[in-house]
């Protein structure tokens, strides 16, 4: 499997809202966060980060 990496966008965003379960999951031992009852942890709050224009790389 080949991975690129780019310049996350807008379009991006419900790519990255997905991996962000993974990047929680990875934490989870370091932080409190519980899986809620869809089986998912809570949605990581990432409209700031397009409102300030910030790059994140996915």
């Amino acid at each position: 499997m080949n991975y690129e990496i780019i310049k996350a966008s807008l379009d991006n965003s419900e790519t990255l809202t997905n991996l962000m379960q993974f990047y929680i999951y990875d934490f989870s031992e370091f932080i409190e966060a519980h899986v809620e009852e869809n089986g998912k942890f809570g949605d990581y709050p990432l409209q700031a980060y397009w409102k300030k224009r910030i790059i994140l790389h996915i």
